[in-house]
């Protein structure tokens, strides 16, 4: 039987490191089972026997949605975050799906203002606790919402969620809801 991906001559992928969990490599050739990849890390060759190794494809752009991956795979998402977090972006946020993620930065992020966000449609490509909020905010004009946060002590949960009630309480100041937020 044939593997399951195949993969082309000077294609990026990624493969299992020894001291980093994903280093790139370059695709040199396959045959069958096998696939042989000049791994960056080392500059050297190596063969690989995917029966027994993992090899996955790199996605090709850096994406403010998860979702938005070419290739979808353990590797591409914790390199996406990871590099989302550098600079020049620096974000600590980026969507999947619906779904923020948010990477304690260990240290303070541009500040964003309420007014950037207000009467915002659901933006993809604007990965923020506000963004979150606002979606929250206007659809609670026709159900009840919840915003869900979890995470390891010490993550920034409790950070987010008070740039989150912050926003909430500021946006139903001006909207006349002075009384109906609850925070639970």
């Amino acid at each position: 039987s044939l593997p399951a991906d195949s993969y082309s001559q000077g294609e990026a992928v990624w493969i299992e490191g020894s001291e980093c969990l994903w280093v790139p490599a370059t695709v040199i050739r396959q045959e069958n089972f096998k696939i042989i990849v000049l791994d960056s890390s080392t500059g050297l060759e190596k063969e690989i026997d995917m029966e027994f190794s993992d090899v996955h494809k790199q996605s090709e752009k850096i994406v403010p949605d998860l979702a938005l991956l070419s290739h979808i795979n353990e590797p591409s998402i914790l390199n996406n975050l990871r590099i989302r977090s550098l600079p020049p972006i620096h974000s600590p946020y980026t969507w999947a799906g619906n779904v923020l993620i948010c990477l304690n930065p260990l240290n303070s992020t541009e500040k964003k203002h309420v007014k950037e966000f207000e009467n915002q449609p659901f933006d993809q490509g604007n990965p923020h606790p506000y963004t979150m909020a606002e979606f929250a905010f206007q659809r609670m004009r026709q159900e009840n919402q919840s915003i869900i946060l979890a995470g390891e002590s010490g993550s920034g949960k409790t950070e987010v969620s008070s740039k989150i009630v912050r926003f909430l309480t500021s946006r139903g100041r001006k909207e006349g809801y002075n009384n109906e937020i609850k925070v639970m």
